[in-house]
């Protein structure tokens, strides 16, 4: 009984010891998501042609067509099947600074792809639904002023046309 009881303390023991600690997997997840980075970092010096430190479309076409980015961004975990659309979300961002509209900094460009990692997650979905409830409220709230705008204004125009023909106005 004695050697049941110390067998049963000896696993219980292995089985702490086998799980992954959380401070080292938050670790590793954090060394994981530098690596990534840095991986981003040396292929946008690829794609930036003229080491402007901005990525234009033109670059990035260029990139594109050597076959070399849909495969590392799939490493990734970034499925991008239309690299002009892709590239259309990164403009919606930071532009850079004393660049023609259009380009993205790398650092922008990393950022974003960083954030498209993956699958979207609960969080996501809801972030997006608060987002999409939230311009809905709005456009309400703006259609609502809107039929009172033009209720008032009829109602102007009414009193002008009657104040015109010589109608009292009450």
């Amino acid at each position: 009984a004695v050697l049941n009881i110390l067998t049963g303390i000896f696993v219980e023991k292995a089985m702490k010891l086998a799980k992954p600690d959380r401070d080292r997997l938050a670790l590793d997840i954090s060394r994981n998501e530098d690596a990534l980075e840095d991986e981003l970092r040396q292929m946008c010096k690829e794609i930036d042609a003229n080491q402007s430190g901005c990525i234009s479309s033109d670059e990035l076409s260029a990139y594109v067509k050597k076959g070399k980015l849909k495969g590392f961004l799939m490493t990734l975990g970034l499925h991008i099947k239309d690299p002009d659309l892709f590239f259309s979300i990164l403009q919606t961002k930071k532009n850079c600074q004393g660049e023609p509209d259009g380009n993205v900094s790398v650092e922008t460009f990393i950022q974003e792809c960083m954030k498209l990692r993956g699958t979207a997650t609960n969080l996501d979905l809801q972030v997006l639904t608060l987002k999409v409830n939230n311009s809905v409220d709005r456009q309400r709230l703006w259609e609502y002023r809107q039929r009172q705008y033009h209720m008032e204004s009829k109602e102007l125009l009414d009193e002008l046309v009657r104040a015109s023909r010589g109608v009292s106005v009450t």
